[in-house]
């Protein structure tokens, strides 16, 4: 059998031709990142604790206080490193993206693939899905979580009389994986309990177990280090996303609207995931009697570390970024299909699957013509909406990006004081650290992401103001504007006022105040919460109906609004094609 890792040197008659190919296709990327490549409104609020980091405010959003707005600190800190180099943002996050999206590939089609044929249909596949090519660019850190997916099924091609030393890579990527996005950590889980199952029958779990927990130990590191200096091991925009306060059926509906929408838009990707998924089912045997080849073992594995990430979107609600959030599940169903044995199948077979992949792609094509960048449940497509603005196709001539938020930011640089954005990627970039930022849908924000969101039990649409899957408005408490910058009294509500000065101390207290880490500890383990929830009772009104946006803000006469407030909100594709902006 030829070796997993490398593609077998063809025939003198066939090199240069098969060679050409598998370059062709490597074109073909190159041709697809150049024509899609953009940056995302999410980006930006890296890009801002990245330049505050850089300007010596540390790693905070607001300077003011100590809160992670990110998600991705792996991701971050190779921008900060970047950055430092070059000065520059827009197209130093782009050539990230393309390094390590480049790289994912090279790997892909080099090292895991058995042939030219196999590696040039896989890569075809992966450039024929919106979701990959979308999320091959935008800033944001899916090209360097899908080249740890490639990594790691490299890592479940190794022999398997090894579980100890397979377990320790598999942690590794794991805990990398984490220091992308969290939830990353459930694709790499699958392959984990198949070594620890492989090191209980070569009755190795000790050394596994220490093994596991050495791979895991940059993970350990960053969650203690982030406790310390923010007060909490999990980012904000968690705790933000986990208040939200929709039912989980509202979510669970939400869901059926995602998969509904990528359907429409993108059905090759999640065509192609179903179809990875019933070739593994054939093979689900080997957990009962484990075969020598390690490529059955790791064709199945990969599949249900595909499914239980796609389970875990569908339980949350999905995303509001079409296709985001399957981008990575349909890599792992390409990696898992090449690793079949296509040989085999009869020509009539290989025939029908070709007509089809075809159709599929034709869709794909056509999509764009007939449906809205924004959903009906609020579900749109990010890259289309962003692109004339961010796009790099666009670039040159003229500071980029282009966009109604970084004029809006810029206005907000030379006021200097409190904004109040539901948009906060360009707008807090562009605004600067000398502005701080109120974040109604809390992402940002460590009050606010405490509290719950403007929900009901109903299932919203994308002509509500105040919800996008993953985003709830919160109501801005009476008085909170002005306690932001001022003494925490300032909050009218006296259970609030008393659970914002708690949060105050977390994110601005002594960094190794002992009294600090105590009250961050209860914090995090809900010790406050009864405070929340003497306010929410007594003022239900702000958290049970729809309602335009300004209507959740108190009015002048509650509070003494600070001149130079201005509020930014996102609303209907309608401004200038950017959701996520009204014009005032």
């Amino acid at each position: 059998m030829h070796s997993p890792r490398t593609i077998p040197a063809p025939s003198p008659e066939e090199s240069n031709s098969l060679l050409s190919a598998l370059w062709m296709v490597q074109g073909l990327f190159v041709a697809a990142f150049v024509l899609s490549a953009w940056l995302s409104d999410d980006a930006y609020i890296s890009f801002r604790t990245v330049d505050n980091a850089l300007s010596g405010y540390g790693l905070t959003w607001n300077p003011i206080e100590r809160v992670q707005a990110y998600t991705h600190p792996l991701w971050l800190f190779l921008h900060i490193a970047a950055v430092k180099v070059t000065s520059e943002y827009y197209f130093t996050s782009l050539i990230l993206c393309f390094t390590f999206s480049w790289g994912g590939l090279w790997l892909l089609t080099r090292r895991l693939a058995t042939s030219v044929q196999i590696a040039s249909a896989a890569a075809l596949a992966l450039l024929s899905s919106k979701a990959f090519v979308d999320y091959a660019s935008s800033g944001l850190e899916d090209p360097l979580t899908r080249l740890l997916l490639v990594l790691y099924a490299l890592v479940l091609l190794r022999p398997m009389h090894s579980p100890v030393r397979n377990g320790a890579s598999i942690a590794l990527l794991a805990a990398l994986g984490a220091l992308c996005r969290p939830d990353a950590f459930l694709f790499f889980l699958p392959g984990l309990v198949w070594q620890a199952k492989r090191a209980l029958d070569l009755r190795r779990l000790r050394p596994f177990a220490v093994a596991v927990i050495a791979g895991i130990l940059p993970l350990l590191c960053w969650a203690a280090f982030a406790f310390v200096y923010y007060g909490s091991p999990f980012p904000n925009t968690a705790t933000a996303k986990l208040a939200m306060g929709v039912p989980r059926h509202g979510l669970l509906l939400q869901s059926l609207a995602y998969i509904t929408d990528s359907l429409t838009r993108d059905p090759f990707t999640l065509v192609l995931i179903a179809f990875a998924a019933s070739f593994a089912w054939r093979r689900r045997n080997i957990f009962l009697a484990p075969e020598e080849d390690p490529r059955t073992t790791a064709s199945v594995i990969l599949v249900a570390s595909a499914l239980l990430y796609l389970g875990f979107v569908f339980w949350i609600g999905g995303d509001y970024m079409s296709g985001r959030m399957l981008g990575s599940p349909l890599l792992l169903a390409v990696m898992s299909l090449m690793l079949h044995p296509w040989a085999s199948l009869r020509r009539r077979s290989q025939a029908f699957l070709a007509l089809g992949f075809l159709l599929l792609l034709l869709i794909r094509m056509l999509s764009p013509l007939i449906i809205d960048n924004v959903g009906p449940y609020g579900v749109g497509d990010e890259r289309r909406t962003h692109h004339p603005y961010t796009g790099l196709l666009y670039a040159g001539g003229q500071p980029w990006p282009q966009h109604s938020l970084r004029t809006r930011g810029e206005g907000a640089r030379n006021r200097s004081g409190v904004e109040v954005s539901g948009a906060v990627g360009l707008f807090g970039f562009y605004a600067g650290p000398g502005t701080t930022i109120v974040d109604i849908f809390g992402l940002t924000d460590p009050l606010l992401a405490r509290l719950p969101g403007i929900v009901t039990e109903e299932i919203p649409t994308a002509n509500i103001a105040n919800w996008r899957p993953g985003h709830a408005q919160r109501p801005v408490p009476e008085g909170y504007l002005s306690a932001v910058t001022g003494p925490t009294t300032l909050v009218a509500d006296p259970d609030l006022a008393h659970f914002y000065a708690v949060v105050q101390h977390v994110t601005r207290g002594p960094l190794f105040s002992v009294e600090r880490l105590g009250e961050a500890l209860a914090l995090l383990l809900g010790a406050y919460d009864g405070d929340i929830d003497r306010y929410v009772e007594r003022h239900p009104q702000l958290f049970d109906r729809y309602g335009e946006s300004q209507e959740t803000l108190w009015g002048d006469s509650a509070f003494q609004q600070p001149a130079d407030l201005r509020l930014h909100l996102p609303s209907t594709p309608s401004n200038h094609g950017d959701p996520h902006v009204r014009d005032d």
